[in-house]
């Protein structure tokens, strides 16, 4: 009888083999990541998104997602997140990349000055929803 799987290994033989090469691709320009992140398979792509929108969410908050680079999968976190079936967070940060408008800019020279003029009010209270569906 085989062991079952250790939390998260399922999840990393998944995204594992495209880490790096996606990781090496956030050094050029928005439509090389998203080229790349479109050359995996879709399980990968959705992981991929929801690792780092969790991981920086959680480390500082919707404020540092959107500020750093990682900020241009907003729109592949949310698919990810409804994919993995986890829609509350889609949810979450569909509300949050709203106050981007309709069209997601995938620039940071856009997001960067529209993620400041948001304000920290409105991103503490969307951290704080994250944070706690995270933890149900």
């Amino acid at each position: 009888m085989s062991q079952p799987y250790q939390p998260g290994e399922l999840y990393w033989q998944l995204v594992d083999p495209y880490w790096l090469s996606l990781n090496e691709s956030w050094d050029g320009q928005p439509a090389a990541l998203l080229a790349a992140l479109r050359s995996v398979p879709s399980k990968a792509q959705h992981l991929y998104a929801c690792h780092w929108c969790q991981s920086e969410v959680l480390n500082g908050g919707f404020y540092q997602f959107f500020y750093n680079t990682t900020g241009i999968l907003a729109p592949e976190a949310v698919e990810g997140f409804y994919a993995v079936g986890a829609p509350e967070l889609a949810e979450i940060v569909a509300e949050a990349t709203s106050y981007f408008g309709p069209d997601y800019p995938r620039d940071r020279n856009v997001l960067e000055p529209v993620h400041i003029a948001v304000g920290l009010g409105t991103a503490v209270v969307r951290d704080l929803k994250y944070c706690a569906e995270e933890q149900t």
